[in-house]
C-alpha cells in the first residue's frame, strides 16, 4: 500500500481506476526518485529549444524572403497555419506523457506502441486537416474576410482605387500560401508526434537534428524559389516550407525506426485511440491561445499595410521567443510523469507530488533564464536590426515603438508556460480548460468592442494591440500562481 504523502501544492489525485484497467505504464509501488540534476534539466531544455522554435522559425524565414505587400499577407497566412499547428499540440502533450510514463516504468514495449499509435494517428489527422483547409480557405476569404477588409480600406482611404487593389492582392496572396502549405500537415503532425516520442524517451538531440535539417531545407528552398531565378514569391515560400516539413519527418521517423521505437504494421485499436485522445480537451486551451493571438492579427489588419507589416515582423519575433518559453513546459511533461504510482490493492493511480517537489522547483526556476533571453531578443532585434525584415521607414518606426511593450509581455511568458506544463504533467486539464474558456470569452468581447465602437476603433493603435497581448500574459500568470499556491485545499475533480 502507498503511504500517505503531504501534497506539494494541492493533491493531484487521479480518478479511481479498477486494478485490471490501471495504466500498465504506471509504477506499481512508490520509489525514491531524486530530482534530476539542474544541469540535466538545462541540457535537455536547451537541446529541445530548436524543436519548439522550428514552426515559428519556418514562418520567420518566409517573412524575411518576400516583398512588402506579401509580407503583410504572410501575417494572416502564417497566423492560420501556425494556429492549426499549435492547436494540434495536444498530440505532443499526450505522446510525451505516454512515452515518458512507459519509459519511467521500464516498459519499452509500451513506449514503442505509444509512439507507433501516435505517429499513425497523427498522420491521419494531418490528412484530414489538409483536405479541410484546402477546401475551406478559398470560400472563407472570398465570402467573409476579403469583403470586410476591402470595406475597411474604403472607409479608411475614402475609396482610393490603389489601396483597394493592394488589399485585394494581399488576401489573394494569403489564400495562395495557405493552399500550398496545407499539403504539409500530414508530415508536420507526424513530425510533431515523432519529436514528442523522442522527448518522452529523454532524447532531445535527434529531434533537434531533424529540426536543423528542416531549417536548412527551408532556407535553401526560399533561396531557390523566392529569391532565385524562379522568383515565385509567396508561393515559393510556401513550397519551401512544405519541402522542409517532409524532409524533417522522414529523417526523424527513420531515426525512431532504427532505435526500435516505431512499428507501423498494426493499426491502433479503439482503446489505444481513446488513450491517444485523453488530452483532447487540451485543444480548447490551444484554441483559446490562438484565438487571442489571431484577434490581435485581426485588429492589426484594419490599421493599414504599414501597421500590418510591422505587426507581422514583431509577432514573428514574439512567437519565436514564446516557443523558447514553451520548452520549459515540455521539460515538465518529460520529467514529471515518472512520478505516477499505482496502488496495487485498489488500482488507484496517483501523482506522487511530494517526490516531484524538487523537480517542479528546478523546472520553474529555469524559466527566469529563458525570460531574460526572450526580453533581450525582443528588445535588440527591432531596435538594433530592423533591416532584417524591412527597409520601409514607417514599418521600422512602428516596430521600434511597440517592441518594449512586447518585451514586457514576454518577460512573463516562460514562468507561465512552466507552471502550465506542471499542471499538464499532473493532468489538471479540466481546470486549464475552464480558465481558458473564460479568458477567450473576455478576449473576444474586447476585440468586438474595439471593432464596433467607433470611438474605440479610432483610438486603436499597434501599441494598444501589444498592450492587449501583455495583459493576456499577466492574466495567465496571476491565475496559475493562484492555482499552484493559493487554491486547491481539496483535490481537483476529475
Amino acid at each position: 500500500m502507498l503511504a500517505a504523502r503531504p501534497p506539494l501544492i494541492h493533491s493531484f489525485r487521479m480518478s479511481t481506476t479498477p486494478a485490471d484497467k490501471a495504466p500498465p505504464e504506471a509504477r506499481s509501488a512508490p520509489a525514491a526518485l531524486p530530482p534530476p540534476r539542474f544541469g540535466e534539466l538545462l541540457k535537455f531544455t536547451v537541446l529541445a529549444m530548436p524543436i519548439y522554435v522550428a514552426p515559428t522559425l519556418l514562418s520567420l524565414i518566409d517573412t524575411a524572403a518576400v516583398s512588402s505587400v506579401q509580407l503583410a499577407a504572410l501575417g494572416p497566412a502564417c497566423g492560420i497555419c501556425d494556429a492549426i499547428s499549435t492547436m494540434m499540440v495536444f498530440i505532443s502533450v499526450g505522446t510525451t506523457n505516454a512515452v515518458s510514463t512507459a519509459v519511467g516504468g521500464g516498459d519499452r514495449a509500451a513506449a514503442k506502441r505509444a509512439a507507433s499509435v501516435s505517429v499513425t494517428t497523427s498522420f491521419a489527422i494531418g490528412c484530414v486537416v489538409a483536405l479541410l483547409l484546402s477546401l475551406s480557405i478559398g470560400p472563407l476569404i472570398a465570402n467573409l474576410v476579403a469583403p470586410a477588409a476591402v470595406a475597411s480600406t474604403v472607409a479608411r482611404t475614402g475609396g482610393d482605387t490603389a489601396a483597394v487593389a493592394v488589399t485585394t492582392q494581399l488576401w489573394a496572396a494569403c489564400e495562395t500560401y495557405v493552399r500550398i502549405r496545407a499539403l504539409s500537415f500530414p508530415f508536420s503532425l507526424a513530425l510533431m508526434s515523432a519529436q514528442a516520442s523522442c522527448l518522452g524517451a529523454k532524447d532531445s538531440l535527434n529531434p533537434t537534428l531533424a529540426t536543423l535539417t528542416a531549417s536548412l531545407v527551408n532556407v535553401a528552398g526560399d533561396a531557390a524559389l523566392v529569391l532565385g531565378p524562379l522568383a515565385m514569391g509567396i508561393a515559393g515560400a510556401a513550397w519551401a516550407t512544405v519541402g522542409c516539413q517532409v524532409a524533417a519527418a522522414l529523417v526523424l521517423l527513420r531515426t525512431l525506426r532504427r532505435k526500435g521505437m516505431l512499428e507501423l504494421r498494426q493499426l491502433p485499436s479503439a482503446d489505444e485511440l481513446r488513450r491517444f485522445f485523453a488530452f483532447g480537451a487540451f485543444i480548447v486551451v490551444l484554441f483559446v491561445k490562438q484565438l487571442v493571438y489571431n484577434q490581435a492579427i485581426l485588429l492589426a489588419s484594419i490599421l493599414g499595410t504599414a501597421a500590418g507589416a510591422a505587426h507581422q515582423c514583431l509577432f514573428s519575433i514574439f512567437r519565436l521567443c514564446c516557443t523558447l518559453g514553451d520548452v520549459t513546459g515540455a521539460t515538465a511533461q518529460s520529467f514529471l510523469p515518472r512520478y505516477y504510482v499505482t496502488d496495487e490493492a485498489s488500482g488507484r493511480v496517483t501523482f506522487d507530488a511530494a517526490s516531484a517537489r524538487g523537480t517542479i522547483k528546478r523546472i520553474v526556476g529555469m524559466t527566469a533564464l529563458v525570460a531574460l533571453c526572450n526580453t533581450a531578443i525582443t528588445f535588440s532585434v527591432p531596435l538594433l536590426r530592423p533591416g532584417l525584415f524591412t527597409a520601409d521607414a514607417e514599418v521600422t518606426r512602428l516596430l521600434r515603438r511597440a517592441a518594449p511593450i512586447a518585451a514586457a509581455g514576454l518577460l512573463l511568458h516562460p514562468p507561465v508556460v512552466g507552471m502550465e506544463g506542471c499542471l499538464l504533467a499532473t493532468k489538471d486539464v479540466r481546470w486549464l480548460v475552464r480558465h481558458y474558456v473564460v479568458t477567450g470569452g473576455i478576449a473576444v468581447a474586447a476585440t468586438q468592442l474595439l471593432l464596433k465602437v467607433g470611438a474605440l476603433r479610432s483610438a486603436l493603435s499597434l501599441d494598444g494591440i501589444w498592450l492587449y497581448l501583455a495583459a493576456f500574459q499577466a492574466t495567465r500568470a496571476i491565475s496559475f500562481v493562484g492555482r499552484l499556491i493559493g487554491v486547491g485545499k481539496s483535490p481537483p475533480k476529475r
